[in-house]
């Protein structure tokens, strides 16, 4: 409601003297003129008395500008969420310290879906040390129950196997963020 707050300044009044007038309180004036609440029919009819004019002047949008600053917002938005899942393929590199990097970026710009993201990889890191433990001791109890090393799990085709399923989530999650889906971005498991 910047509207209220600019005809409000246009009419010399403090928000005490608009509460005063239109018998709300001022407490719901400041909620209306944050955003924060949408008026209801009744408190329109009430600012309107109070400001002298119709309730239907309130709701008119001050200026088409207001619609721009959200639009570079969302493309800010979009462009931290493409380097936060970019800095992602830092496992390649940094395979026990690649959480640092989106977890820096994450502080700069948090939103939702980048929370999302780095869930994803604190996920991942769990799992793949899960799946190395577990290949660890099935081939421990391999060896001790049956005697022979016939049959064990090589550790590189486990970690192999998931570094190729990070990868590919990591991807079709640039594909999504790169299409405008990034409200959509699924979780790990």
């Amino acid at each position: 409601m910047n509207r209220l707050t600019e005809l409000r300044k246009a009419a010399g009044l403090t928000q005490e003297e608009v509460a005063e007038k239109s018998g709300l309180t001022v407490r719901t004036i400041q909620r209306l003129e944050s955003g924060s609440s949408v008026p209801r029919a009744y408190t329109l009819r009430k600012l309107g008395e109070a400001l002298g004019m119709a309730p239907e002047m309130l709701t008119v949008p001050s200026a088409p500008a207001s619609v721009t600053p959200n639009t570079a917002a969302a493309e800010n938005t979009d462009d931290s969420l493409e380097w936060l899942n970019l800095s992602c393929f830092s496992y390649l590199v940094l395979p026990f310290f690649h959480i640092l990097i989106p977890l820096h970026l994450l502080k700069k710009h948090k939103t939702a879906a980048g929370k999302k993201i780095v869930r994803g990889q604190i996920y991942w890191m769990i799992l793949l040390h899960s799946s190395m433990l577990l290949t660890l001791a099935y081939n421990l109890f391999r060896k001790h129950f049956f005697h022979h090393s016939d049959g064990q799990i090589s550790y590189l085709l486990v970690a192999g196997v998931m570094y190729l399923l990070n990868g590919i989530r990591l991807v079709r999650d640039h594909v999504r963020i790169m299409s405008g889906k990034s409200r959509a971005h699924s979780p790990v498991l």
